[in-house]
């Protein structure tokens, strides 16, 4: 059954962020939302954390997230070449960091000296994270998305376990079977499959059984969304590319309003800031 009233039953984290005290986190009720397919929030998803503001996948990136009220992040893990699981979207740390070479060609020690390519805030010297440390720093204050890019799959579910992280990660990747391993190795763990196909779903739909589907925009339809959600699911879509730029440069209300007249409930963006501020104007209209 599709939700009604989205447009007027937002829920903008960063007020929830304001006024919650530390031994009650907002994790608590992002989960809340997450776990209920008929709640009528949307919740907001930072693309490689606040990257626009400080670099992709970087510890500030994602503390500026969660001081922004973001819901969830998502971030690109790939290995060293000694086995630490590291914050890396590319194959070669040249366009993001100081440093040159492959990421799984690196030993450790070496690449804690390399330094980041920083943005457009004064955020100085930065350094690539570990997988260990982003998990830490978020722990108990906003969800993660894992686009799993290239690690030892045991080594990753043992991260995840050893920091206590299970019920606030969801591990990603466009192969069924990373994802099919994945919950062989520990049936607890959340996996984000994404279909860019209608056929793509109905595959979904018949091999896993999850609480959040990744679906394309160019099958964000009602069909679909009835469709997801019938399964208890709910529907996560990216306004990543064309909308996010059209919200950067011409309207954000024209760019946005379509995710939430199409009951999308979890929206990957990278314009958190535009999205927060979004729901705010659309809560104020209430």
């Amino acid at each position: 059954m599709m939700k009604k009233n989205k447009s007027v039953c937002l829920l903008c984290f960063s007020m929830i962020l304001s006024c919650t005290s530390e031994k009650s986190p907002p994790i608590h009720e992002i989960l809340k939302t997450f776990r209920n397919p008929a709640s009528n929030e949307i919740l907001i998803a930072a693309h490689r954390a606040v990257h626009l503001t400080y670099p992709e996948n970087s510890l500030a990136a994602i503390q500026h997230a969660m001081d922004m009220g973001v819901a969830i992040i998502e971030i690109d893990v790939r290995q060293t070449a000694d086995g630490v699981l590291v914050l890396m979207h590319d194959k070669t740390i040249d366009r993001t960091s100081t440093g040159h070479g492959r990421i799984d060609s690196l030993l450790w020690n070496d690449v804690q000296q390399i330094t980041l390519k920083t943005g457009s805030a004064d955020s100085g010297k930065l350094f690539i994270p570990s997988l260990e440390q982003a998990l830490l720093l978020g722990k108990n204050h906003l969800m993660f998305d894992l686009d799993v890019k290239s690690a030892a799959l045991p080594d990753l579910v043992s991260l995840i376990q050893k920091t206590g992280t299970q019920r606030q990660v969801m591990c990603f990747n466009h192969n069924f079977a990373v994802l099919d391993t994945l919950l062989m190795l520990d049936p607890s763990l959340l996996v984000l499959p994404r279909a860019e196909t209608v056929k793509e779903l109905q595959e979904i739909l018949s091999r896993f059984s999850t609480p959040v589907i990744q679906i394309n925009d160019s099958i964000f339809t009602a069909a679909v969304d009835s469709l997801i959600k019938a399964t208890g699911a709910n529907v996560w879509v990216n306004s990543l590319g064309k909308f996010d730029r059209l919200a950067r440069k011409d309207s954000v209300a024209e760019a946005y309003s379509q995710f939430v007249r199409g009951n999308a409930d979890v929206v990957q963006t990278d314009n958190p800031d535009l999205w927060l501020e979004f729901i705010r104007d659309q809560n104020a209209k209430r």
